[in-house]
């Protein structure tokens, strides 16, 4: 797709950047005192741009998708994402809110998206990084942890260390056979410091090992792609978890999609690089960028955490890590519409009402899987073909690959139910394995008599705050 930064005549995207201030708290790469860390405030002034943007509108000169700094909400940017990602749209909104946090000082977040193969699971943050500034996204097709520190960063003679400056970025890493990446950087998307310092082995020139210093700084925003299921405690704690939809309904959408993309390329290319709909969100992320909001405070954090604490009563060590996920997709909301939020000093705005409802009703699309530490796909897929048969005889792994297909129409290998979904399936406790008495080269798999009520009644909603 065409990486065009083209506008629509007529609209004013020529003045914003002489508007709007330049960014702040981007870290200098060679530098990682405290003082650099944590940069003075700049309040932030946007005010000038609204006048001229009504009076254009008013004149007729600018019209809906020209205003890039009208309010909006979820629906209506679930709406314009829809027009390359079909579909999907509880995954699409967090990836997408989840990304807009890569402009705070510490916010960030780090998703994983796990689905079986052809599924679109990179298909999704290659899309939507479409509408982030290029210098600030980094694609990787597959790497090695060491390979992740040695590609690129600055020397620092001083220090005796190669700095690599990952403030205000998000890394996107396209299939990866596994998760021994994300082993090597739990420091990193834990946030446990603003300046981390990683010790690895290299070769000098005569092939002896020496150890090297790479010191990272910032916290980027993490999404990881991988068609494997099988993963760490500890790195589920740290992602959210997300899978894209494997519906017929929204594979034939796709493939009618795809049908216009194969029949001519550089027209449908063309066609998307102009859309007005999605000039109109690139341009609104743009200004975003160039805004320098470090920070957005919550009024009533209490409030906010007695909400979720009624709806999701059941607290365990993870909940320390979900929580702070809520917080970040209300911090977002506000991002989205930032130039409607109250100001307050040090480059901050302030969350109100509507985003406190956006971020719970968002949250709760995806809080029960991703509580049980399961990715939606593997919630799917218990709720479809295990979760009918509960209080019924214990099932050995051929039943469940039949009622697999009755459910979903296609097969799935022996390999990825035993050793992939069923062991996750067990670690949230809604299944046990046990030998078959009678023959133990069997084994039986029994449904929990667990209660899966993890959060809100269906359908319940936070209605007001």
């Amino acid at each position: 797709m065409s990486d065009t930064t083209g506008s629509i005549p007529g609209t004013v995207p020529a003045i914003v950047p002489a508007i709007v201030p330049a960014p702040r708290g981007v870290v200098a790469a060679a530098t990682i005192s405290r003082v650099a860390l944590d940069p003075p405030a700049q309040k932030i002034d946007a005010a000038p741009l609204k006048p001229i943007l009504n009076g254009l509108l008013k004149s007729g000169a600018l019209s809906e998708w020209g205003d890039y700094t009208r309010p909006t909400d979820l629906e209506e940017i679930a709406e314009v994402l829809s027009i390359t990602i079909k579909k999907d749209r509880t995954t699409k909104l967090i990836t997408f809110m989840n990304m807009l946090l890569t402009y705070t000082y510490e916010d960030q977040t780090n998703i994983a998206f796990q689905q079986e193969g052809a599924s679109g699971k990179s298909y999704i943050p290659i899309e939507l990084s479409w509408y982030f500034p290029v210098e600030d996204v980094r694609k990787y097709a597959s790497t090695s942890p060491t390979a992740f520190f040695h590609e690129w960063g600055t020397w620092d003679e001083a220090q005796k260390a190669m700095i690599v400056n990952l403030e205000r970025k998000i890394l996107i890493f396209l299939d990866q056979p596994h998760y021994m990446l994300l082993e090597k950087l739990r420091s990193l998307l834990s946030h446990d410091d603003k300046a981390l310092i990683y010790k690895i082995t290299d070769r000098s020139k005569s092939h002896a090992l020496r150890t090297k210093t790479v010191i990272i700084i910032g916290f980027p925003t993490v999404l990881f792609c991988s068609a494997k299921f099988e993963m760490n405690e500890q790195e589920k704690t740290r992602l959210f978890l997300l899978s894209p939809e494997t519906s017929e309904e929204k594979i034939m959408s796709s493939l009618e999609l795809l049908a216009k993309r194969l029949g001519d390329r550089d027209a449908f290319n063309q066609m998307m690089a102009e859309d007005p709909k999605r000039i109109w969100l690139r341009e609104r992320v743009k200004l975003l960028a160039k805004a320098g909001i470090r920070n957005v405070i919550i009024r009533d954090p209490e409030k906010v955490l007695g909400a979720f604490l009624e709806r999701y009563p059941h607290l365990k060590p993870r909940t320390q890590r979900d929580f702070p996920r809520l917080i970040g997709l209300i911090k977002a909301h506000a991002m989205l519409n930032w130039l409607h939020r109250e100001r307050a000093d040090n480059d901050c705005i302030k969350a109100n009402e509507e985003d406190v409802i956006a971020g719970f009703e968002l949250y709760g699309e995806i809080a029960r899987s991703n509580e049980l530490g399961l990715a939606p796909a593997l919630m799917g897929f218990y709720e479809k073909v295990l979760a009918p048969q509960q209080g019924g005889p214990g099932l050995d792994r051929t039943d469940v690959q039949k009622l697999y297909y009755r459910a979903f129409h296609r097969t799935i290998s022996e390999r990825t139910l035993t050793r992939e979904i069923l062991p996750a399936l067990e670690a949230a406790g809604l299944i046990s394995q046990e030998p078959d008495p009678e023959d133990r080269r069997r084994t039986i798999v029994s449904v929990s008599l667990l209660a899966n009520s993890t959060g809100p009644p269906e359908g319940g909603k936070l209605s007001s705050f």
